[in-house]
């Protein structure tokens, strides 16, 4: 991520021992491998715990890496469950989306009541493409409970309104409504995670959410989303250069873009999604790597940070070794 006009890259991997890393173009960095802290930053010391994470006990230390905590503190995934979208939920005043929608009549509220950027209207102009009729969507409050309710007309722009309560709406609609909030929620996200998007959606419904997420990435933060259907490829929203395609291989997943000389195919028009369908899907040959190799082989994106790290690191292991230390000099 870019912060300041700071490339600060985060990331761990699981394993027998728990790897973290962070670094900065120009900047501090840490390492973590197991219970091991490489740093450059003097009087660190935090004592990390085998299953922990250490970038919250030491976020304070930097400015920068304060920074990327809050940002990776505002990165939200979604599994969303219409049963709890359409429930009636307990009052809480909540403006940031749970991971299941089981808030999403707070975040209503709290866009309702704002008035934030027309973000109600943005949702409700999306939702009628997607359930027909749709007039206005609105919270109603009883006995320490919130609800959302749905006006719908029977004929059109010139039928009597109907309300109904989001338990009688049909699965898609609720999914959609979920969507659609976890992109305008407030505060702004720094990205929003988004699994099987095409989960209980008409086809027309599906492309209506690609564009939403699409006019967000562009103007608000980054919106990505996982999908097994080849429809989804072929939408006008998606762009080839932005698809990646997750592989398993000897216990570790990778994370592969579509090839540089499949890309421009595509581009001309070509099917994406049927050759996706065929599971001959063109990736690159190399996976999606930081730099010049993994991530976790270099503590910082340069080598000269690199080097500087191994050196320190190489200092700190004679320390604890001196005979090492002679033998090296012998």
């Amino acid at each position: 991520m870019s912060i300041d006009g700071c490339h600060a890259v985060y990331g761990f991997r699981l394993g027998e021992q728990l790897e973290e890393s962070i670094s900065i173009e120009d900047g501090h960095y840490f390492h973590r491998l197991g219970p091991r802290i490489y740093t450059d930053v003097g009087g660190l010391a935090p004592v990390p715990t085998p299953a922990s994470l250490i970038m919250p006990l030491i976020a304070g230390q930097d400015t920068i890496w304060n920074a990327v905590y809050g940002a990776l503190y505002q990165c939200y995934a979604y599994s969303l469950l219409p049963r709890a979208i359409g429930s009636w939920q307990p009052i809480g005043g909540h403006s940031t989306l749970n991971r299941d929608d089981s808030n999403a009549a707070d975040v209503l509220k709290y866009l309702e009541t704002n008035g934030l950027d027309g973000s109600v209207d943005w949702i409700v102009e999306r939702l009628g493409r997607i359930t027909p009729n749709v007039g206005t969507i609105h919270t109603h409050s009883k006995g320490g409970r919130r609800v959302i309710r749905f006006q719908q007309r029977a004929n059109g722009d010139e039928g009597t309104p109907m309300e109904f309560d989001a338990a009688q709406m049909s699965d898609g609609t609720l999914r959609a409504l979920g969507i659609l909030l976890a992109l305008r929620q407030k505060p702004t996200p720094t990205l929003v995670f988004i699994d099987e998007i095409e989960d209980s959606l008409h086809p027309e419904a599906i492309s209506t959410l690609l564009g939403a997420a699409a006019v967000t990435t562009r103007h608000d933060f980054q919106a990505v989303v996982t999908s097994h259907n080849p429809q989804v490829l072929n939408d006008d929203a998606v762009r080839p250069e932005a698809v990646r395609v997750v592989e398993w291989h000897d216990g570790e997943s990778f994370i592969y873009p579509i090839s540089q000389r499949m890309i421009a195919y595509f581009k001309g028009g070509d099917d994406l999604g049927a050759m996706f369908g065929m599971d001959t899907f063109p990736t690159a040959d190399e996976p999606a790597l930081i730099g010049d190799d993994d991530f976790f082989k270099l503590p910082a994106p340069n080598k000269h940070l690199y080097r500087k790290a191994e050196t320190k690191k190489r200092q700190a292991l004679r320390k604890a070794n001196p005979a090492e230390e002679q033998q090296d000099a012998a």
